[in-house]
């Protein structure tokens, strides 16, 4: 490597380091002119000097800042810089004391001689040195044994529990030094380390295991976990929650092979079910649907799985359209006896077979209820206010106006009032008709419900109206606007803390009328001209500047009414775990439809911030833009992987990758 003029690298360190440096290089440049005749490559000086540790930590990294000599990716071999012989002179007085105290020093020793491993000349007095730091096994008459040095460099690392220098170093040499296959010994070692190390260092070790494992199977070495480290570094995942670390580690568990009574397949199912639970709380159906394809099949019958689980599946697939062919693959492996007696799957099929339209399914239902039902369902189950809301909803989507009247007459005979969520069944039906009359008639019975019942109703009405209240050629524009502000306003009235997940459904919805995307085509745009574009830019800038200024705002503070508040400055959206990835997603397609690819690159990058990680953000922008992809009823996690290479969108990562 080329020397940095001494006035250059000199620079770098602090002012109270000069001075001790100068002496240091003073003293080498008179030693170098004595031996200039005799040795061209002197092996390191010694200098008996002390330094404090601070002081020597401060040299090493402004070394490594210098000549990235610690990084794995940096392949410069026989490395041996002016600075870096200077600190190994410094610190060879006490050169014991800095090793078993500063897992820095430690780290640039051993970086140094593995760079240096083919170096014969440097070599031996960096393995006296490094001996002379801590008692190991080196023995100088086998440097030529590079496998007994890096097995002994890595037995050092995790002496000192140095886990992530011990995978760095091996994959260096491993990429770097060696051209046999990766010693499998050294490596389960280390994940046995990674496995039983502090959980004060869960997260360093966890990016240590992602590291060594695809640097593995990169090099298609055939490496298992045993049991016993799954369930280990299972559990160290496990702790890290909302984030994309723990997805990509639990995914690495995944791919253990189990046998079917193995107690890894258990610890398998476990890690899903937490996944889908985590994920199902963030409207995330790319992370269900992944999670839910690792262990769909760990089972021999659907039956056996969590029915809380399947409910939870179900049910965010059935608002997902683009995923609700995985809804119908489930519904078709689940006994009639089964679903019509379970309290939860029984109202979720009820409502896909609702949102779907599928009256000969819903047909089905009806016919399984009274031919499988037992006592126990007929008196609890079918008599539940989730059920009988949801055969409500059922029966005024159909028209079937003989089963609402005796819906009504069931709720009524159990002495419990109307719910708000059969108020907003009925809100929803009389907005299908798409007249002046029922949608006043819906904010009439709306606004007649008392306290929070009413909330649900409220949202439906509002999702309604917002989408239509800006046009141009809406001739009741006016009216719609009256109707949010007023329905809003009693809300807040209500709710003034804004505690309440209406208000994560007025953000959403709010995002939702300021795109562009629905509304016009770009070539209805370029014929509008220059004026339409930049508005339409504008609009997605402005999607981006109220996402961040509402970031760390509390709920208290959000606008109540942000479809009449005139300024935008003067608009906070609450944003919470719910509505997060709901709202960056919108902000992603209004990026795209304008060409915006720096917005669309920030988009994914919260998305990863939220917990979602790259491949369920590419599988969530395929589904909604291939129609192969929303059409694949994908056996296993696998393949969704291979779909996505063979169908998916083929410069997706190019285009979000800001390097």
């Amino acid at each position: 490597m080329k020397s940095l003029p001494r006035q250059a690298w000199l620079g770098k360190f602090p002012a109270s380091s000069c001075t001790k440096l100068r002496r240091t290089f003073s003293a080498r440049n008179i030693n170098a002119r004595n031996d200039k005749q005799t040795d061209t490559n002197p092996p390191i000086q010694v200098f008996e000097k002390n330094i404090t540790k601070d002081a020597l930590e401060g040299l090493i990294r402004n070394h490594w800042n210098l000549y990235k000599t610690n990084k794995v990716h940096c392949a410069t071999k026989n490395t041996i810089s002016p600075i870096s012989k200077i600190i190994t002179e410094t610190a060879r007085a006490d050169t014991s004391k800095h090793f078993k105290t500063s897992r820095t020093y430690r780290s640039f020793l051993r970086w140094e001689l593995l760079r240096n491993i083919t170096n014969s000349t440097k070599l031996p007095a960096l393995l006296a040195l490094l001996k002379k730091s801590d008692d190991l096994l080196f023995d100088l008459y086998h440097t030529d044994d590079k496998p007994y040095l890096i097995d002994s460099l890595i037995t050092n690392c995790l002496k000192y529990n140095d886990i992530a220098n011990a995978v760095n170093l091996y994959i260096w040499y491993y990429t770097n030094i060696a051209s046999t296959v990766p010693d499998l010994n050294i490596a389960a070692s280390m994940i046995n380390a990674i496995a039983f190390s502090s959980p004060y260092t869960d997260r360093v070790s966890l990016q240590s295991f992602l590291l060594i494992m695809n640097f593995l199977s990169q090099r298609k070495v055939n490496f298992r976990l045993t049991e016993q480290n799954a369930t280990q570094i299972c559990g160290k995942a496990m702790s890290q929650l909302n984030s994309t670390l723990n997805k990509d580690v639990l995914n690495i568990v995944l791919d253990v092979p189990f046998d079917e009574d193995n107690t890894v397949r258990n610890l398998q199912i476990r890690t899903s079910y937490s996944l889908i639970k985590e994920d199902f709380k963030r409207n995330n159906p790319a992370g269900v649907l992944y999670q839910w394809k690792s262990v769909q099949n760990h089972y021999k019958s659907m039956t056996n799985h969590d029915s809380r689980i399947l409910y939870q599946v179900i049910k965010l697939f059935t608002k997902q359209r683009s995923y609700r062919i995985h809804c119908r693959q489930i519904i078709k492996k689940l006994e009639p006896e089964y679903y019509v007696n379970n309290a939860l799957l029984l109202p979720s099929l009820i409502n896909f077979a609702t949102k779907t339209n599928n009256l000969p399914l819903a047909s089905k239902i009806m016919s399984d209820i009274t031919k499988y039902s037992n006592a126990k369902t007929q008196s609890c189950n079918l008599t539940s206010r989730l059920t009988l809301s949801t055969l409500l909803r059922l029966h005024l989507h159909f028209k079937d106006s003989s089963g609402v009247e005796r819906i009504l007459k069931q709720i009524r005979s159990t002495n419990s009032d109307i719910s708000g969520s059969d108020y907003q069944a009925i809100v929803l039906h009389l907005l299908k008709t798409d007249t002046d009359e029922d949608l006043l008639k819906a904010v009439a019975l709306a606004k007649s419900v008392k306290g929070k019942q009413c909330f649900p109703s409220i949202a439906t009405i509002v999702n309604k109206l917002a989408g239509t209240y800006k046009q141009a050629k809406n001739p009741n524009s006016i009216r719609d606007r009256s109707i949010i502000q007023n329905l809003l306003n009693t809300a807040d009235v209500i709710d003034p803390r804004h505690m309440d997940k209406l208000w994560d459904i007025v953000a959403s919805v709010y995002t939702k009328t300021l795109t562009t995307y629905r509304k016009k085509t770009i070539t209805q745009m370029l014929q509008k001209g220059n004026k339409v574009a930049h508005k339409t830019e504008s609009s997605a800038d402005l999607l981006k500047y109220l996402f961040i200024k509402s970031c760390n705002r509390p709920a208290c503070e959000s606008t109540a009414d942000p479809f009449n508040t005139p300024n935008t400055n003067d608009i906070n959206l609450k944003l919470t775990k719910n509505n997060k990835l709901v709202i960056l997603r919108t902000i992603a397609k209004e990026a795209r439809f304008v060409n915006k690819l720096h917005l669309l690159r920030w988009c994914v990058t919260e998305m990863i911030k939220a917990g979602m990680p790259l491949y369920e953000v590419e599988l969530e922008w395929n589904v909604m833009e291939k129609h192969q992809m929303r059409r694949c009823s994908f056996t296993d996690r696998h393949s969704i992987t291979h779909n996505l290479k063979e169908h998916g969108i083929k410069n997706f990562k190019s285009v979000i990758q800001t390097n």
